[in-house]
């Protein structure tokens, strides 16, 4: 048999995280084993890990924020989340901070939804200690 195929079953994708020897192997051992069609190619991509928690922790911030709308007074008055996250921004908020991807950056250049999971819940607790 040919190393060039016709034609081949679609290629299932498959995600190792490479944290060991034995996921090296496996690493290994898949690519020389990966069929080669120059007609319908596979791409390989070797990449950081992308995290998952991000946009579980963004969604947590954000009800916690509609929660304390609902049940938070401030200075007598109600507000919705939109206006508790500002005020967390600009007053509870470190003027850095770091990124998802590690960088450190200003507050006030960054958009917000690429805080990291500790910057939202130190944010999360000011907001209870001031209401």
């Amino acid at each position: 048999m040919s190393a060039v195929m016709k034609y081949r079953e679609k290629f299932i994708t498959r995600s190792i995280i490479l944290r060991g020897e034995q996921q090296r192997q496996t690493v290994l051992s898949l690519v020389s084993n990966l069929p080669l069609d120059a007609s319908h190619p596979l791409e390989i991509i070797v990449r950081e890990e992308v995290r998952k928690r991000g946009l579980d922790a963004n969604g947590y911030y954000w009800m916690r924020l509609g929660e304390i709308a609902e049940q938070g007074w401030f200075n007598g008055r109600k507000y919705i989340s939109d206006v508790w996250h500002e005020y967390a921004k600009r007053h509870l908020m470190p003027d850095t901070v770091t990124t998802k991807n590690g960088e450190v950056v200003s507050k006030w250049i960054e958009s917000d939804h690429h805080f990291n999971d500790a910057i939202r819940a130190q944010m999360l607790r000011r907001i209870h200690n001031d209401c």
